[in-house]
């Protein structure tokens, strides 16, 4: 794994770490899949 890749993983699961008291877990992985899908096209 690139180091950019895992500098990018690792701060996006600090900020998940951060907010899953407000946004629980299936709801970020919601969102995640409709990001992944909309830049699918």
């Amino acid at each position: 794994m690139s180091y950019k890749m895992k500098d990018f993983l690792d701060k996006f699961f600090d900020l998940c770490r951060e907010y899953q008291q407000d946004i629980p877990p299936q709801k970020m992985a919601e969102v995640l899949r409709e990001y992944a899908d909309r830049i699918d096209g």
